[in-house]
């Protein structure tokens, strides 16, 4: 098994290997993902698809990766995005009052699925 580069069971000269390496390494990847961000696409996802994810993690019937996926990947659609960025700031696990805001947000996803019905008011998380 490896050892950590930097870690208290290691000699000192080795722990400022770790310590150099790091202060290399960090930037440049900070770098190269700050030029990257530009050219990342957003995820094209449907209002059904985002509907679906906000109730399997409601239900618990989703896979464990499914709800970080859902919050941490924009989409294109700037409606959807919006109600990811609004699913991620919820205060997790919820509570029996925490899931109103849950469904109030399943609520606005199928009403974007069907245009012909009225849109539910947006609900503000603070």
């Amino acid at each position: 098994m490896r050892r950590p580069s930097i870690s208290l069971d290691n000699n000192p000269v080795a722990n400022a290997i770790g310590c150099i390496a790091a202060i290399f390494i960090v930037p440049v990847l900070l770098v190269v993902k700050l030029a990257l961000l530009p050219f990342a696409k957003p995820f094209n996802r449907s209002p059904e698809d985002v509907a679906r994810y906000l109730r399997d993690f409601l239900e618990g019937t989703g896979k464990n990766q499914d709800w970080d996926d859902f919050i941490s990947i924009p989409m294109a659609d700037p409606q959807l995005d919006y109600i990811r960025q609004r699913a991620a700031a919820l205060d997790l696990p919820l509570t029996p009052y925490g899931t109103a805001p849950l469904k109030a947000l399943i609520a606005e996803a199928e009403a974007l699925a069907t245009p012909d019905r009225p849109r539910p008011h947006l609900y503000t998380i603070h």
